[in-house]
């Protein structure tokens, strides 16, 4: 990264051009922050600061895009010109640990969310989520508990790895490298066993024990494919690929 573009995203983005410097700033404004916390593209975050100790946002938290924390609002005007009262609303935003929220999400007061939870994009919440769930939804609900997101996600590897396949070809006309696969390597029992540093590199963002876990929940897994290269011959099979 060239001293250029560093001066160029500071310019731009002030304390928004980094993950780092946001949550400096954050922190510096009161809100508690934990380990490992990570806004993917903090340029596009919106984050309440006029009541920065009402936000608490846990351990190994992934926040995407367009991100909003809200922990106050301004309906007290109308009510004000209506009836000449002054009536403040505020409260609280809490975020557990091991959470994941979607892209273009909105936090409002009084919301809580749990641990080991995925809020999907462009939902709102509005109220408690409970801990080991998935959540989605303008209000957000919950539609399945992590257990079964889990599964449903375990069960679809192969045909989304598949797909992935079909499409890169389709559309550059050869064979997709390893790199394109990233969040499937551990379909190819090979690359589970030497990953590069590179591909050690994009899972960084998932918190310093995410590989270890990663690894060691794989000891006893029944692969799919002794290798990469299987997984492509197949993939070649299937789809009439020579």
């Amino acid at each position: 990264m060239s001293v250029l573009y560093k001066l160029n995203m500071f310019f731009k983005y002030g304390y928004k051009r980094s993950n780092s410097s946001l949550i400096k700033h954050l922190r510096d404004e009161g809100i508690q922050i934990g380990k490992n916390v990570n806004f993917f593209s903090p340029e596009e975050a919106k984050v309440d600061t006029q009541y920065p100790f009402l936000i608490t946002i846990g351990d190994n938290v992934g926040i995407a895009a367009g991100i909003r924390i809200l922990t106050h609002d301004y309906s007290w005007s109308v009510i004000k010109r209506e009836y000449g009262d002054i009536l403040g609303s505020s409260g609280k935003v809490e975020v557990g640990n091991n959470v994941f929220i979607g892209s273009d999400c909105t936090l409002l007061k009084g919301c809580k969310i749990g641990d080991n939870v995925v809020i999907g994009a462009g939902s709102l919440v509005t109220g408690e989520i409970p801990s080991n769930s998935v959540a989605v939804g303008r209000p957000a609900k919950v539609v399945m508990s992590l257990e079964e997101f889990y599964k449903k996600r375990k069960e679809n590897q192969v045909v989304e790895a598949e797909e992935l396949f079909n499409s890169y070809y389709q559309r550059y006309k050869k064979i997709p490298e390893l790199k394109v696969f990233r969040e499937y390597i551990f379909l190819f029992k090979n690359e589970y066993e030497n990953l590069s540093d590179d591909l050690k590199d994009v899972f960084k963002r998932g918190g310093i024990d995410f590989m270890e876990k990663s690894i060691s929940s794989y000891k006893n897994y029944s692969f799919k494919f002794e290798s990469f290269d299987q997984f492509i011959n197949h993939c070649k099979s299937k789809f009439g690929v020579n």
